[in-house]
């Protein structure tokens, strides 16, 4: 099991980064065990611009290996993540050209959105959504320009987890998806809204659709919620969220808990916002968005949330059943809508085991 000292820091110092909240943090750090330890941590949350930002707004000078790893991780972004920039120069002017509508979300456009910095941490791939109805017209587009769908793609990623993965031969992944949603947790009743609502980045000359902010934090709860269902790491995507949260112009809690609602999502952002301030500490404009239901089992409690959050994989973790979170993600209270949103998810999570089982080769490979 990590450190529990090692786990405080990383927590302390992302609360520190983003709400400059310092109390107590030079007590914690002096609990951080060996190196190697909070390194291999903060690597995988994939966290290191957050520590350096945390040192930064409590006037602290961080340890020369924190200096060190955090340098060699931006080289990484930088490498990866250009890789992606490049990417989108190649589709996007493609899709353009077959008239075909499309968002980049999540990677290095989203940290930039957030953060004003390409390379805040890597992105493996480029994930763009279409809307369902040109999916398969996407495909081609992006085929007649060099992209290859995977030989092993199979039903079950198509139609069940809504994404494919295309190879480009000179290095690079794009994940073209028609689906914001994998089963496991409420998915957007409207996509094309993501689409249509989109705002333009610039990247030399080529023009990057991407979601407006508010959709983009709805983007961010949604794979929060998702990675912890799979036991993932999934800090950053919390991370990202409690930071778009803090950036909202004053009184717009009350627009995004309009978005949240009219798209069904009211179950992921409460939870990701009770998520959120458990671990990083208040979202004053999220009290408009969220109907506050306090999560009182064992497990959403601040010291086990971070765990769950921050070290999935660590030995002898009591994890909640996958049932008891989505129960969360639906809204987490004794009402009609809450059961009937649960037995949907319920429903496709079983519609999707039935493609995976009938697409062996898929079984047991990594979703991104």
């Amino acid at each position: 099991m990590r450190e529990a000292g090692d786990l405080n820091a990383l927590v302390a110092l992302c609360r520190c980064a983003l709400t400059g909240d310092s109390r107590h943090l030079g007590e914690v750090l002096e609990t951080v065990g060996p190196p190697e330890i909070f390194a291999g941590l903060v690597d995988h949350a994939r966290l290191w611009a957050a520590c350096e930002t945390g040192f930064a707004r409590a006037q602290l000078t961080p340890p020369d290996f924190v200096k060190e790893r955090a340098q060699a991780a931006r080289a990484r972004a930088m490498l990866v993540n250009s890789r992606a920039m490049g990417l989108a120069r190649i589709a996007f002017p493609c899709l353009e050209q077959h008239h075909i509508p499309a968002i980049a979300f999540k990677g290095p456009f989203h940290q930039r959105q957030l953060y004003d910095d390409w390379f805040v941490r890597r992105s493996n791939d480029l994930d763009l959504l279409v809307p369902h109805s040109r999916f398969e017209e996407a495909l081609s587009a992006l085929a007649s320009v060099g992209f290859r769908m995977r030989p092993e793609t199979s039903q079950w990623w198509k139609f069940s987890l809504g994404e494919v993965h295309c190879d480009y031969p000179g290095g690079g992944v794009i994940d073209l998806h028609h689906r914001l949603q994998q089963p496991g947790c409420p998915a957007p009743r409207d996509t094309a809204d993501f689409i249509e609502t989109a705002e333009i980045q610039q990247l030399g000359e080529t023009s990057i659709p991407l979601p407006s902010l508010q959709h983009a934090l709805l983007i961010s709860a949604l794979n929060f919620c998702k990675e912890l269902f799979h036991r993932k790491p999934s800090a950053r995507y919390a991370f990202d969220f409690a930071a778009g949260a803090l950036q909202l112009s004053p009184g717009a809690g009350r627009e995004f808990a309009a978005l949240a609602r009219r798209q069904g999502l009211e179950g992921p952002v409460d939870f990701t916002i009770a998520a959120c301030e458990s671990l990083f500490g208040p979202l004053p404009d999220m009290i408009a968005a969220s109907v506050r239901r306090p999560v009182a089992a064992d497990w959403a409690q601040p010291a086990q949330l971070a765990r769950l959050v921050f070290t999935p994989d660590a030995p002898g973790l009591r994890w909640p059943r996958r049932r008891a979170l989505l129960w969360q993600f639906c809204g987490g209270e004794p009402s009609a809508r809450c059961s009937f949103d649960f037995a949907a998810q319920a429903s496709r999570i079983a519609m999707g085991e039935v493609l995976r089982n009938a697409a062996p080769e898929t079984a047991g490979k990594a979703v991104s």
